[in-house]
Parts: C-alpha cells; sequence; structure tokens
C-alpha cells in the first residue's frame, strides 16, 4: 500500500462531515429546506438566483454585454422570471466559438478548473468551473442519492462502473475513503461479468453507479443464468450519462430488485432532473429549465421540445439560455417544478467483438479527447472485422488528427479489428432527434 493509500485508509475511519467544505454544507442545507418549500417560495429563489446572474453576466461577462447590446436589452428591464424570454438562446457553437469571451473578465484563471462537454454527438465543448461549483455539484449529488436510500459516500460499499481506469487489466481499484470498487469498464465479456457479480456478492455491494448500458449487460447475464441470490445485497442502483431505455429498465429491475434511480444532467450544469414514479423530476434550485419548441417558445403539456438551462451555480463562466440539444415531452409543471419523460440525449449501440466483447458508446467516447478539428464523428461497424470511423472535417483538420483518433480506438478495443478513417461532408441524423455516436450493423 502507497502513502496515499494509506492515508486514504486511515480517514475513511474519521467523521464524515470533517472532509466536507463551508460551500458543501452551506448548500447541502439549502436543498434540505428547499423540500418543504411551496411553489412561491420556489419561484422567489429562482427569480432571485437568475436576476443576479443576469446582472452578473451582463457587467462582467464581454459575450453577454455584446449580445444584450446588440438586441437592445435594457438589462434593468429584467425584473421577473417571465422576463427570462426577452433574453436570446445561445448554443453550443455559441460558446466554442467565443470561449474567451464567456469567462468572467475579472477571475483569476489559477481559479478555475478547465472541464469539457461529452463528445458524442459533436466537438467536445471547453467551459470552466469553480471550486463553489464543483463543492455544490458534489453536494447535490449526495442529496439526491441520500433521497432514495443511499447514506452515503464512505458509508456503505459502492460499485462504481463508469469512468476510465488507470489499468486496462485490474478487475478493480479499491478506494478506502469513499469505500468505492471502481470497476474497469473496459473490455466487458461473459467472464469479466461473472467476476463483476462475484464481486458484489463477496463484498456485499449494496449502491451500484453504472451506464445504463453496462448495468443492463450484468442485469442480462444474471437473468440468463439464474444469479439473483448473487446480487441480492444490492439496494440502489443509480445511472446517468447514456439514456436509459424502457427495456433496459425492466430487466435491470427483474434481475437486481431494488431502487433504480437514474438522472439527467451534463457537464455544463444548467439543469438537473432525477427519475421516480415514471417521470423525470426537475430540481429547480439547481438550475432554470425551459422546455421549448424549434422557434423558441415554450411548448404546452404531453409536446416534445428542447431543454434549455440557465446555469445559476456558475458565476465565473455562466450559460445563460443554454440550448442543449436535448429533447423531451413536457409532462406538466406543478408546485414549482417540471416534470419531464422520454429524454433524447445520448444513443448508440455496443460495438461488438468476434470473442464477444462489448464497447458502449461511452467507453469510446474517451477516444475522443485525441482528436481536436472536427465537426462530427461517427463510429459504423460492419461486421465483427471492419469499422468505419467517419470523420467531418474542420478547417484545421489535418490527417494525423484520424490517426490519433484511430489509435486510442484500437487501444480500447483489445481485439483485432481494422478501423478505417472515411472522410465526410456531414453525418445524417434522425429527424428530432441526436445522431448516435456508434451504429452496429451485428445482430446482436
Amino acid at each position: 500500500m502507497n502513502a496515499k493509500s494509506f492515508i486514504k485508509t486511515i480517514c475513511s475511519f474519521l467523521p464524515r462531515d470533517m472532509f466536507y467544505s463551508k460551500e458543501y454544507r452551506e448548500y447541502s442545507r439549502i436543498l434540505n429546506e428547499y423540500e418543504k418549500w411551496d411553489e412561491r417560495r420556489i419561484l422567489d429563489f429562482q427569480t432571485q438566483e437568475f436576476i443576479k446572474i443576469i446582472n452578473h453576466a451582463y457587467e462582467n461577462i464581454e459575450f453577454y454585454k455584446e449580445l444584450y447590446d446588440k438586441n437592445n436589452i435594457d438589462i434593468n428591464s429584467i425584473k421577473s422570471l417571465d422576463d427570462i424570454k426577452k433574453l436570446p438562446i445561445i448554443t453550443k457553437e455559441d460558446v466554442k466559438s467565443n470561449i474567451d469571451k464567456f469567462l468572467d473578465k475579472n477571475i483569476n484563471k489559477n481559479k478555475v478548473f478547465e472541464t469539457y462537454t461529452g463528445g458524442t454527438t459533436s466537438t467536445p465543448m471547453r467551459f470552466y468551473n469553480t471550486k463553489i461549483t464543483n463543492e455544490r455539484e458534489k453536494a447535490v449529488y449526495n442529496w439526491i442519492w441520500n433521497k432514495f436510500g443511499y447514506k452515503g459516500v464512505g458509508k456503505e460499499a459502492c460499485l462504481i462502473l463508469r469512468g476510465n481506469t488507470d489499468n486496462d487489466f485490474d478487475l478493480y481499484k479499491y478506494d478506502a475513503f469513499n469505500k468505492y470498487y471502481i470497476v474497469n469498464p473496459i473490455n466487458i465479456d461473459d467472464k469479466k461479468i461473472a467476476n463483476i457479480i462475484n464481486l458484489i456478492y463477496e463484498k456485499r455491494i449494496k449502491i451500484i453507479q453504472a451506464y445504463p448500458s453496462l448495468i443492463y449487460l450484468i442485469a442480462k447475464y444474471v437473468d440468463t443464468n439464474n444469479l439473483y441470490s448473487k446480487v441480492k445485497s444490492v439496494s440502489n442502483i443509480f445511472c446517468s450519462s447514456e439514456k436509459m431505455y424502457v427495456f433496459q429498465r425492466k430487466l435491470i429491475n427483474k434481475a437486481f430488485k431494488c431502487k433504480l434511480v437514474d438522472y439527467y444532467g451534463h457537464n455544463e450544469r444548467t439543469t438537473l432532473f432525477y427519475y421516480d414514479n415514471n417521470k423525470h423530476i426537475e430540481v429547480p434550485i439547481y438550475g432554470i429549465t425551459e422546455v421549448l419548441d424549434e422557434t423558441g417558445n415554450s411548448v404546452e403539456n404531453n409536446e416534445r421540445g428542447y431543454i434549455v438551462g440557465t446555469a445559476i451555480n456558475n458565476y465565473a463562466f455562466p450559460l445563460i439560455r443554454y440550448n442543449t440539444k436535448d429533447s423531451c415531452i413536457l409532462l406538466e409543471k406543478n408546485n414549482g417544478h417540471i416534470f419531464i419523460s422520454d429524454i433524447d440525449g445520448r444513443a448508440g449501440d455496443f460495438l461488438v467483438t468476434s470473442s464477444g466483447k462489448y464497447y458502449s458508446p461511452t467507453n469510446l467516447e474517451f477516444a475522443i479527447d485525441k482528436i481536436d478539428n472536427f465537426k462530427d464523428v461517427q463510429i459504423v461497424q460492419n461486421d465483427y472485422s471492419n469499422v468505419d470511423i467517419l470523420i467531418v472535417p474542420d478547417e484545421n483538420y489535418c490527417s494525423e488528427d484520424g490517426k490519433a483518433f484511430k489509435r486510442e480506438l484500437e487501444k480500447i478495443v483489445a481485439d483485432e479489428m481494422n478501423f478505417h478513417i472515411k472522410i465526410v461532408n456531414k453525418i445524417d441524423k434522425p429527424k428530432n432527434s441526436k445522431s448516435r455516436f456508434v451504429i452496429s450493423k451485428i445482430n446482436n
């Protein structure tokens, strides 16, 4: 055990509250109080935070100053949440084209953290968070977990089946401080799934955090091999980062017989929903959410529209009326909350090898970090041996970009596959839906 692991193990025996920041504790307090608020109190809070972020953006963010002046918007006329409709909607392209103009002119760059959006549907977008936004993010997710029975990070054994790990060969690494069993999600096959199920059984795992596509594969194996007794210790499964389909939810519920919660959010941190009782429920103090049609007007109940969010926690890099390009069906607005269903976000097939290994779109997405100069990208598997990489280049693209992306995919996919780079003018997208990052023509 190295020194860092030893210290983490010692710290795991200390009271958890010792390690929470003042910002974390304060935001946790607000989240707990908010559950008792009525519609009026929620609206007052949103209005107050909205006015604050709008005025800050106009005074300190070059992009908004230019945008609002260009559109003859009197910032002093913005006095209520209804006035949000006066403001232009911005897009990911606006942010990428004006990245430096979105950063607070008074901010010390050493005080912000650079991060990126996922790149499954377009070029990743760079933006910035602060320590405050990061601490509030931890608090809100812990609040959701607590709400559904998870006692908290570091209090119960938790299996992490998502993200990227350092070693492609280990089944898992253990984080004693957080009581995390972090499984490497690369190279998922039946043997690895069996080992994961044994890990759940031997360590009496209670909580699982996973990509929907990966926990579905495990559920399918449990169901096929009648291994229900080996996963009965699991009390909660929390999923994010991919759309969870009805067939996935049904089988996961059957295999694990526990509380299954997924939530909708994104790295831009403008809006957040959690799933309960067949619908996604907004967390209204996290951000301001609108569901709008193509023309920017609010949709009616039971109509599909785009999710547009306004961040109220990030003053260093505020996103105001940001079109996520994710669509959903608006169910209703009630008691200060928005209820939605059928979110169309990240989607895609598995890449499947002749030896039976599966690679989800989210696993393959890590390769995108190796390619900068593209407008769009898609992976199309024609058969077990041949995979096309469709790239729509931008003006700075060169052949080395494609080769770097190809090399990274070859690292992720351990089996022998032939990747073919194809430069295209565009990638066709289904109407009213995001394109799939991975398309597999193999019947799996």
